[in-house]
């Protein structure tokens, strides 16, 4: 009886899969990632459909991925997972398409190739295909992370949804957001859900940025494998510099900021000098943030607040000694601010190995979005200026506007309610 029950429950796999069954549970009800979702490294997702109804999904991971999920499975004392079939399984179970069904193709006859994996890049990449049907066809099509944890998340993903005919739609997925819609009519995609422990949506995720060249496993792979000072694909660069300018102009405290500078400086001479002390600043603290991986203080959003009160207390009056002691305090300003964009930074580095480039990307569009926001700004500025029949009265009106608006976003955040 002892060896009969050993025979169905061991030789058989019942009993490891009824362990994995029995963990996936586990990391559903306590919120916590599943495994395949928590090592911090990279995943393709590629869908490609003729009739928007009926996709072919294929997951690619690379080798080391597969080998860190393997240990952590043992770590947490479940079964690792060398049989490839019951990996599709628990990879399959990491990932839902909402509304639709997914299904594992059929096991070939003996002897035929098993059209339900595939090597890439001589095995460095592993893929696995699956069929996912939905009950009529789609405009869109959203997926989602089971057993999403914000706290343990480190995956990144590429998804590229091809429809027949038509330019393939991309995402990219950082380990922030639990899910995303691709729209498959060429709009940008959209994350889903509340960030946990974020600013906002906008901020800290990717909505409409779309790598416009193929990410392949050879690029990701070459990628991650590259020096620090080797460029990673075109198509990373961008989303990286797209979500620098995106962050910053999705940020009210940072533009408001960045319209008090405009104020307090009494000329360009000093508004150069104020600005290009704000980026060096926010540069330092965001590159010491990212390497040291602080996340952003919970106090941040009120100094924020306060560093637009201060500076436009000195707004009400601007003069042109003012000049240096401003560069100064719009550096250390800097530095604060530095910190909230080092935290976005973050969520979008997590499966990549060097720090280099993002921070590169990252920063350049930050600054160019910082440089169209100071020039509009300044255009306006002094437009109001000269119809004014009273600078000074002016001056100062806007600067108390200016002021009462930090102490707003000072007090919205010690409530945990920021824009």
């Amino acid at each position: 009886m002892t060896t009969r029950l050993h025979n169905m429950f061991v030789r058989s796999r019942v009993l490891p899969r009824l362990i994995l069954l029995a963990g996936t549970l586990l990391f559903q009800t306590h919120g916590m990632a599943h495994p395949i979702d928590e090592v911090r490294s990279n995943a393709i997702l590629e869908l490609e459909t003729a009739d928007r109804q009926h996709f072919q999904w294929t997951i690619l991971l690379g080798r080391e991925h597969l080998d860190e999920y393997a240990k952590m499975l043992r770590n947490i004392g479940l079964p690792p997972e060398r049989d490839r079939a019951e990996l599709a399984k628990t990879v399959e179970h990491a990932f839902a398409f909402e509304g639709c069904q997914i299904a594992t193709l059929p096991e070939p006859p003996p002897g035929q190739p098993d059209p339900r994996f595939s090597e890439r890049e001589g095995g460095a990449w592993i893929g696995m295909h699956f069929q996912v049907t939905c009950p009529q066809p789609v405009a869109e099509l959203t997926v989602r992370r089971l057993g999403y944890s914000a706290a343990k998340t480190r995956t990144t993903l590429y998804l590229a949804v091809t429809v027949a005919g038509q330019d393939a739609a991309r995402a990219l997925v950082p380990p922030s957001a639990e899910a995303m819609t691709v729209p498959l009519n060429g709009q940008p995609a959209r994350a889903l859900g509340a960030p946990v422990q974020r600013k906002s949506p906008a901020k800290d995720t990717a909505p409409g940025v779309l790598p416009s060249e193929t990410m392949s496993a050879q690029q990701l792979a070459a990628a991650r494998a590259a020096p620090g000072w080797r460029m990673p694909p075109l198509a990373m660069l961008r989303a990286w510099g797209r979500e620098g300018a995106l962050h910053l102009a999705t940020g009210p405290d940072h533009l408001l900021f960045l319209l008090t500078l405009v104020v307090a400086s009494p000329g360009l001479a000093t508004l150069l000098a104020a600005v290009t002390a704000f980026s060096l600043g926010h540069l330092t603290s965001m590159t010491l943030a990212l390497v040291f991986k602080w996340p952003a203080p919970a106090w941040v959003d009120i100094a924020i607040g306060l560093t637009i009160t201060t500076a436009a207390f000195r707004a009400r009056a601007p003069r042109a000694s003012h000049l240096w002691s401003l560069s100064v305090l719009t550096a250390s300003f800097g530095l604060i601010h530095g910190l909230g964009f080092g935290s976005g930074l973050q969520h979008l580095v997590a499966g990549y190995d060097q720090l280099v480039w993002p921070l590169v990307s990252f920063g350049l569009g930050l600054d160019a979005a910082q440089v169209a926001w100071v020039l509009l700004c300044t255009v306006l500025w002094r437009g109001l200026l000269r119809l004014s029949a009273d600078r000074a009265r002016t001056q100062r009106l806007s600067a108390q506007v200016l002021m009462l608006a930090g102490l707003v976003f000072a007090v919205w955040a010690s409530v945990g309610e920021v824009p």
